[in-house]
């Protein structure tokens, strides 16, 4: 962002010379500069907060928004800042515990969670990333520490390694008001035994669930939130981010999260690599690399079905692909094991993550596909049954993410996903 600088006296036309703009003008300037802080707007208020004494006080106001701590002595210093000035208390929302090397303790989580348990009234959001939590990291104190943050919702967690699992469940339970927990490449040991009930007694409801990593990362995460009875409240579940989730390895895993969140499960949200999906018989995706091995072979009945998710409004499949499609005939079997609650929708995305080179000759190849097999016939057939009388959308969109060449065949898709399902069509719902 480029930052405009004015300078404090502007000169007027009339006859008065010089003039100060009010300082209301300067602070609403201050304010709209706030408003792109995720676009590069934190690094203008800073340097606005070094121009000019007068605009210190907003600058602080908008900055302390979203806080970054990255080791005691910046604990210490926001902490001797909020004690000068408490009115800013109120003003921090986000608050983000990191470490300079990922080799490195997050002590300062619990210095953290000592100094401000209870003092920041309006905290809603708590990330923790590049750290890794040890015994001495977090004792019995931190989890009472961070029991007193009633206003918390959103727990982050990314690239962190918890030596025990009792200390991410002990985390996640401290938190009385927790409603979203979201873990990026979480690592955490192998289950040994049951979590003890009684040291969670009163379980945060947590109603929106995101899960991303590594395929070991993903099949532990699933497994504890199971296991410790966080799931059964659940109305979001998304699964995939950066990475794509491997369901040919995790379909038991998925499956018993899918079941334990039962008809809370609103939303269900997935990223798919085309490799992990081979079918018998009918075939699959496959990879057209001649150095790759072929994936191994997925019995239909291993496919995650939604049978215990009777109220589900929203299915979002988002599928990479990387080379030739020879079938995708596993989505509508998906989908029919899916029955609509109310205003529902389903959602397929094609993401081709490809070179400039190899995207246009897999757009072509989809568009084929989609023109000689029985895919969209088979989705209309299935949306067409009772259990979708309330479907209100149905997509099948394309995602590019390298630059291709206008020539490319996107034009035609649109045409393609709306002949392929006339009914459907003819309903409006199609997207």
């Amino acid at each position: 962002m480029r930052l405009i600088t004015y300078r404090h006296e502007i000169q007027t036309s009339g006859d008065s010379g010089h003039c100060i703009l009010p300082l209301e003008v300067q602070e609403r300037i201050l304010d709209f500069l706030a408003g792109f802080i995720e676009a590069g707007g934190r690094d203008a208020l800073k340097a606005c907060l070094l121009t000019c004494k007068a605009w210190t006080p907003r600058c602080r106001f908008h900055l302390l928004h979203e806080i970054t701590l990255r080791g005691r002595s910046e604990v210490f210093a926001f902490s001797k800042l909020l004690s000068l000035n408490q009115h800013f208390r109120s003003r921090v929302v986000y608050v983000r515990i990191r470490t300079s090397t990922v080799s490195r303790g997050a002590e300062h989580l619990a210095s953290f969670a000592a100094r401000f348990s209870g003092r920041l009234p309006a905290l809603y959001d708590l990330t923790i990333c590049d750290a890794q939590l040890t015994l001495g990291t977090l004792h019995s104190d931190t989890f009472l520490h961070l029991s007193g943050f009633a206003s918390l919702r959103h727990l982050s967690l990314s690239n962190v390694t918890f030596k025990a699992r009792m200390m991410l469940y002990r985390t996640i339970c401290a938190l009385p008001g927790l409603a979203l927990l979201q873990c990026t490449d979480v690592a955490i040991p192998e289950a040994t035994r049951d979590l003890p009930r009684a040291v969670c007694p009163h379980r945060p409801k947590i109603h929106h669930l995101g899960i991303d990593g590594s395929a070991e990362s993903l099949g532990r995460m699933i497994d504890f939130c199971v296991t410790a009875s966080f799931t059964g409240t659940l109305r979001t579940i998304v699964l995939g981010h950066r990475s794509a989730v491997p369901l040919h390895t995790l379909c038991n895993p998925v499956q018993r999260l899918l079941n334990s969140a039962g008809p809370s499960l609103r939303t269900f949200s997935c990223v798919v690599d085309q490799h992990y999906f081979v079918e018998g018989q009918r075939g699959g995706l496959r990879s057209t690399s001649p150095t790759a091995e072929p994936p191994p072979l997925v019995p239909t009945a291993q496919h995650v079905n939604f049978v215990s998710n009777a109220r589900l409004e929203r299915v979002i499949l988002r599928i990479t692909v990387y080379s030739i499609i020879s079938s995708l005939l596993w989505i509508p079997r998906l989908f029919s094991t899916i029955t609509i609650d109310d205003r529902g929708e389903l959602y397929v995305c094609f993401v081709v993550d490809a070179g400039v080179d190899d995207a246009p000759r897999i757009l072509q190849a989809l568009c084929e596909y989609l023109r000689q097999s029985t895919l969209l016939a088979e989705i209309q057939d299935i949306v067409l049954r009772p259990g979708f009388s309330k479907l209100q959308q149905i997509a099948v969109d394309i995602e590019v993410v390298h630059p291709i060449p206008l020539s490319a065949p996107l034009c035609t898709w649109s045409e393609l996903v709306s002949s392929g399902m006339p009914q459907l069509q003819a309903r409006g719902i199609v997207r």
